[in-house]
C-alpha cells in the first residue's frame, strides 16, 4: 500500500490508512525516526545520530559508518554542530511497503541550512533507517525570498560599498 502524509504547520493530511500494531501510523513511525535523529543532532548525540543510518547507508564519497561517527565527533570537538537539526513542519511522507522518503526536511543550522530528502527502510529489527540522503527538489520559499532580497541589496547602486566577513556588498550605519 502507498501512503501519502503531508505535516503543513504540524497537522497531518493523509490518504490511505496503514497504522501499527500500536495505534500509531506508519508515517508516524517514519518520521519518529527523523524526528530522534534531528535531536540527536541538537543535542550533540554521536551514537544517536550513526543509529539513524542503515548498515547499507551509503554515500558516493564512499564514506562508511565508521568514517561517519569520526566525522561527527570532529565536529563536536571543534564546537561546529551546535544548533543543528530539522525543521519537520513541512515534510511530506510517502510510504511504500517497506520503503519511505521523507521530503522536504528542512536543515537549521548556525552554519547554513537547507532542505533535505531522506529514503528511508524498515529494517528486519522493525527500526526504520536511512538508507539514503539527498537535496530535495522542492524550492524552499523562505530561501528564494532571502535570496532574492540579499541581491537587491547587493546589487542597489544607492548604497555604499561596504564588504563584510563573508565578502558581500551591504551598507553599514555610522
Amino acid at each position: 500500500m502507498r501512503i501519502v502524509v503531508a505535516v503543513v504547520g504540524g497537522i497531518a493530511v493523509m490518504c490511505g490508512c496503514a497504522s501499527t500494531a500500536l495505534g500509531a501510523s506508519v508515517e508516524d513511525d517514519v518520521l519518529a525516526a527523523l524526528q530522534k535523529f534531528s535531536t540527536a543532532s541538537e543535542t550533540s548525540d554521536v551514537d544517536g545520530q550513526v543509529a539513524f543510518y542503515s548498515e547499507g547507508w551509503y554515500r558516493e564519497s564512499g564514506m562508511t559508518k565508521a568514517d561517519l561517527r569520526a566525522y561527527l565527533q570532529e565536529e563536536i570537538d571543534q564546537d561546529r554542530e551546535k544548533g543543528t537539526g530539522f525543521d519537520l513542519d513541512q515534510v511530506e511522507v510517502v510510504v511504500d511497503g517497506d520503503s519511505a522518503t521523507i521530503d522536504f526536511a528542512l536543515l537549521r543550522s548556525p552554519t547554513g541550512g537547507g532542505s533535505f530528502e531522506f529514503k528511508m527502510i524498515k529494517e528486519p529489527d522493525g527500526v526504520w533507517r536511512c538508507l539514503s540522503l539527498s537535496l530535495s527538489t522542492r524550492t524552499d520559499v523562505s530561501a528564494e525570498n532571502a535570496r532574492s532580497l540579499r541581491e537587491r541589496i547587493a546589487s542597489d547602486p544607492g548604497l555604499p560599498p561596504f564588504y563584510g566577513p563573508t565578502g558581500v556588498r551591504g551598507f553599514s550605519v555610522v
